[in-house]
Parts: C-alpha cells; sequence; structure tokens
C-alpha cells in the first residue's frame, strides 16, 4: 500500500502524476500543477478541492476534491477506504464513468496504525450540490436519489461475493449478538429518557429491540434479496444535478456500506426523516418507482417482497436508533451526557410514526 497523504504539501505535481499513473488513470499527458481552492474542516475529516492543470491530451477532470480522514476508529476511515479499494473499481470496470451512483474515485489509502487516510475524487461541486439543510429533498430530487440506489443495489444483488471477500453476512449467532447489544444498550437508553417516553412506546421499543422480524431473519438467512447498502442514507449524503436532469445522483459518504437489505437505505431515507404528510404522499409512490427500477435491471423483485422488506426496515432502523444509543458515546466535557440528542430524537419520532402508520408490529408476531 502507497503511502497515506496527510497534508495538500505532500501532494505535488509529480506524486499527483505518480498516483494518477499508478492507478490506470493517467495515460497520455501529465499534470503540470495543482493548487487549493477551498478547504472544510470537519469533525473526524479535512476536505479541500484542487485546480489541477495539465499539459497534453488528458481526459481528467480539472477539478478534484481531496478527503484526508484522520480518525483512529477502523470502522470509520478504514470501513470507507475500503468501499473504494473494494466496491467501487468493481462497478467502475463495469459500468461508464457517468452511469455511477457514486462519486468517480481515483485513490484511496489508510493506515490503521495512524487512524489516516486519504481518498481522491472527482469534484462535482460545479455541477452537483446538497439540497437545502433545512428543507426535504424536491421530489425531482428524490426520484434521482432512488434510481441511483436502485442502480446501486441491483448490480450487488445477491451477488456471492456478499459475506466472502465484500462485507459480512448475517448469521443466527450474529443476530442474536445484535438483539443483546440492542438490548443492554436500550435500558440505558430508557433510563436517560425518563419520563419522556410514555408507557406505550416504551413497550414499543422493547418489542423492537426484543426481536427480530421473522420476514426479515428468513430473508438474510437464505441470502434473498441482499445486497450491499450505503447505511447512511439522509439528504446530505446524495449529491443533486444543479442543472441537468440526464446526471445522475450520486451517493457520498461510505463509512456505513454493509450487506444488508436494500429497503434499509429507502427506510433511513424515508421513515427517520419524513414527516407523515410528505410520507403519505410520496412514500409508496417512491417505493414502487424503487421496485421498478430493479425490475429494469433484471432483478425478479416483486412488489409484495418490497413492500414487506420495507416495513421490516423500518424496525431495523429503529432498532438501529434505539438500540445503538451509547451511554459512552459522550460528548466532550459532559461526562454524563449521550451522544447529541440532535443526531437521534427527531428521527426516533418519525421513524415511530411511520412504524404506527405502517402497521408494522405485526412483523414482530
Amino acid at each position: 500500500m502507497h503511502e497515506v497523504i496527510t497534508d495538500l504539501a505532500q501532494l505535488t505535481a509529480e506524486r499527483l502524476n505518480a498516483i494518477l499513473r499508478a492507478n490506470g488513470h493517467l495515460l497520455e499527458g501529465e499534470v503540470s500543477a495543482l493548487r487549493e481552492i477551498g478547504r472544510e474542516s470537519l469533525p473526524n475529516s479535512t476536505v479541500l478541492h484542487l485546480d489541477v492543470a495539465y499539459r497534453g491530451y488528458v481526459r481528467l477532470p480539472g477539478r478534484l476534491f481531496l478527503k484526508l480522514i484522520n480518525n483512529p476508529d477502523p470502522s470509520f476511515g478504514g470501513h470507507e477506504i475500503a468501499f473504494y479499494q473494494d466496491v467501487a473499481p468493481s462497478m467502475l470496470t463495469a459500468l461508464r464513468w457517468d452511469e455511477l451512483p457514486f462519486v468517480r474515485h481515483f485513490d484511496a489509502a489508510y493506515s490503521s496504525e495512524t487512524g489516516r487516510g486519504h481518498i481522491l475524487l472527482e469534484d462535482l461541486s460545479l455541477t452537483h450540490g446538497s439540497s437545502h439543510p433545512a428543507l426535504p429533498p424536491s421530489v425531482l430530487q428524490c426520484e434521482g436519489a432512488v434510481d441511483s440506489l436502485a442502480s446501486f443495489h441491483a448490480f450487488w444483488w445477491e451477488n456471492p461475493r456478499l459475506g466472502q471477500d465484500l462485507g459480512t453476512r448475517y448469521s443466527e449467532a450474529i443476530l442474536q449478538d445484535l438483539l443483546l447489544q440492542a438490548q443492554g444498550n436500550l435500558a440505558a437508553w430508557l433510563d436517560f429518557m425518563g419520563d419522556r417516553v410514555s408507557p406505550g412506546r416504551r413497550a414499543t421499543f422493547e418489542r423492537i429491540c426484543g426481536a427480530w422480524p421473522a420476514w426479515r431473519v428468513q430473508r438474510l438467512l437464505a441470502g434473498r434479496g441482499i445486497t450491499l447498502v450505503n447505511g447512511d442514507t439522509h439528504a446530505a449524503n446524495f449529491l443533486y444535478p444543479r442543472h441537468s436532469e440526464r446526471d445522475r445522483v450520486r451517493i457520498v459518504d461510505w463509512q456505513s456500506w454493509r450487506v444488508d437489505t436494500g429497503t434499509d437505505d429507502l427506510a433511513y431515507m424515508i421513515a427517520a426523516h419524513w414527516y407523515p404528510e410528505r410520507r403519505a404522499r410520496l412514500e409508496k409512490l417512491l417505493l414502487q418507482r424503487y421496485q421498478q427500477r430493479l425490475r429494469e435491471y433484471g432483478i425478479p423483485y416483486t412488489w409484495e417482497e418490497c413492500w414487506q422488506d420495507y416495513k421490516a426496515s423500518v424496525i431495523r432502523v429503529l432498532f438501529f436508533l434505539i438500540g445503538g444509543w451509547q451511554r459512552a458515546n459522550v460528548q466532550p466535557g459532559c461526562p454524563d451526557s449521550p451522544r447529541s440528542p440532535a443526531l437521534w430524537f427527531d428521527r426516533v419520532e418519525r421513524a415511530t410514526l411511520t412504524y404506527e402508520d405502517l402497521g408494522c408490529a405485526w412483523l414482530l408476531a
């Protein structure tokens, strides 16, 4: 593995030339210069926007995006790097770059010893943007996001590599271990929430963290409908085309990818983030679009399977949001506080409303 870039000063034109050539991206011409044109500091990384000049005939973007990761937890940086090292290359060899549901990448490296890594991507800031942070995406943006998710899921649908050299397949032992962890975390969460949770809701959450839906268990263990999922499909993790409807929505931030049921991505996008009125208008329409797109890719997936999978995924989302809460994940300077409620409280409420509206409880019978 080549050396991780930890500072922009390490990325000279000569080194960028070597990286692009080694990865098969620069067959002719060369990089003549590069400069930083923007920078953002995030909790676990720094991202830089680069302007790149070439000499000779080069068919590469003039703007690149460099993400410098600094997080000792390998489940954060290391897992995202693994996506670009193991998952993305398989799709790059089979699809044109404009068909990709994610941003085209040119290099990725990670050091488990230091917790540092880097990802070099195409910078799409001139052609794509995020939705308004305080507003849900438009219907057109949602349709584009569903199309990109369907494209990604279809590519890996029931692929024999799942659980072999890509990700981990669920087993009865893994499912049982997750239940036990969730039940312990739920007790701490309910203790923290106190009377903010009604007795009825408390019973609902205890039931959700007490057993996996039989429908989901049967399908997971049999490998039916499993694929790779992004796992963190909130609106800010999609880049939407600014001008052209023909361009594809691109999915970003892949540190949570895993082998699972495709509708998990739809449930997190919709059930955990939308209020009932919006769901009532768009939920089934988008799910039907998703199921139809999978059929167009040759996946024999019925509407009945899709709808049942989605309901089970709503339960999975609640299981994750509630059971994944940990008192150990405290805020700096506040040793008695949990993970910031801004990251989960509203999502738990909206997902619970979805659970009730769709009658998901019968899946736990």
